[in-house]
């Protein structure tokens, strides 16, 4: 799992555990996200985000926009 790695994801992004949102993608699987407070405002819609992976399941979201 190599950390640091780029993704540009797109998906519906849902509310996730604790303090992560949940990016749902269209193929199947999810991507937990930790970006900044104006996420949430996208909750319940699809959007297009690009950062790095953190974690196992984890990006660290740079940007992002609604899809």
């Amino acid at each position: 799992m190599p950390r640091g790695k780029p993704y540009q994801l797109e998906g519906l992004l849902l509310p996730g555990r604790f303090y992560f949102l949940t990016l749902s993608l269209d193929g199947g699987g999810y991507w937990e996200l930790d970006g900044p407070p104006k996420l949430r405002r996208l909750i319940g819609r699809r959007v297009r985000i690009s950062g790095v992976r953190g974690g196992f399941n984890l990006i660290d979201v740079h940007k992002f926009e609604p899809a």
